[in-house]
């Protein structure tokens, strides 16, 4: 006789599909509070084809659904069998519980979350069940786990943050400045609120650039060679750094310029020139000595890439991190 393949979990899967079983099953091991809530007529076995194969690796779960009272409302009861303990079990099953969710949502689409409630079915050699079935002491810091998680999301809302607020968060001040008034305030005037946080708090010079360029491209700016000249005179403590990263907008702002002028195949070429010009500043950044890394995430540059540019320019490459 050949032996079956995972032979516990195979008893538990088909005698689990069972719906006349499955619902004994669960009444006899779910809170009385819940199972006086469910209308047992509507149980009904779930696909698990929704769980990704890494998943499926590690779960032996069947997941039912059914409906609550006289309602139509759905709630999932998840069970999910294992011959051996594990320490994290519990966000095993969270994984599950979230696939859940996002299939149901997928599915109805619906506006809110069902109610997964987890079943965990054990019948290993070590008794009793030998690890905490508490997230929370999967958390190398408990204690500190349990004031966040799953606790409501933290809010940094731009739109109601007083600008004198802003103002105080140090290196991270320009950004927000700029992302919170880049469509309703004048650019200089923007510049002017920034410049100062930037003087007190000078970041890198690629990072100035990502807020430089943000605000070129997002604030509408009309004339670039205006907005350089203010930047460089009222930012004289960047010096030659600040000039050059001028130098580079404004050879992204002449290639679009000339490919924009095009009455054949405009928005074609605009796109081209915008890679064009994404390329050339990615050179000057390479013969500056930056970061490849850094390059990549502001430009948006595959390694592949920044290969072939550092090839061209006949640049000793080194090997990136990762």
């Amino acid at each position: 006789m050949s032996t079956i393949f995972q032979p516990h979990d195979m008893l538990f899967k088909t005698q689990m599909a069972d719906i006349e079983v499955a619902q004994d099953f669960l009444k006899a091991y779910l809170p009385k509070a819940l199972t006086a809530q469910c209308d047992w007529s509507t149980l009904r076995l779930e696909s698990g084809s929704f769980i990704s194969p890494e998943m499926r690796q590690h779960l032996s779960d069947m997941l039912y659904s059914v409906k609550t009272g006289d309602t139509d409302t759905y709630i999932y009861l998840l069970v999910e069998h294992q011959s051996q303990p594990h320490p994290l079990m519990p966000f095993r099953v969270l994984e599950y519980t979230v696939a859940a969710m996002r299939r149901h949502i997928d599915q109805k689409r619906g506006k809110k979350l069902p109610i997964v409630v987890p079943l965990l079915f054990y019948q290993g050699s070590d008794s009793p069940y030998p690890f905490s079935l508490d997230i929370m002491d999967c958390f190398e810091q408990p204690g500190l786990a349990r004031q966040f998680f799953p606790g409501p999301l933290f809010l940094a809302d731009l739109t109601i943050t007083p600008d004198q607020e802003l103002l105080t968060h140090r290196h991270a001040a320009a950004f927000e400045m700029v992302m919170k008034h880049v469509k309703t305030r004048d650019i200089y005037l923007l510049l002017k609120e920034i410049l100062q946080p930037l003087t007190t708090y000078p970041l890198p010079i690629d990072r100035i650039f990502s807020i430089l360029r943000y605000l070129i491209q997002e604030g509408n700016c009309t004339d670039r060679e205006k907005f350089f000249s203010y930047v460089i005179e009222h930012a004289p403590e960047y010096g030659e750094k600040m000039t050059t990263l001028a130098q580079q907008l404004r050879q992204e702002g002449r290639l679009e310029g000339r490919l924009e002028g095009k009455e054949e195949g405009r928005e074609e070429g605009r796109e081209e020139g915008r890679e064009e010009g994404i390329l050339g500043i990615a050179e000057n950044m390479l013969q500056a000595g930056m970061p490849r890394e850094q390059i990549m995430s502001l430009t948006g540059i595959s390694q592949q890439g920044i290969n072939k540019l550092t090839k061209k320019l006949n640049i000793e490459q080194k090997p990136t991190l990762h």
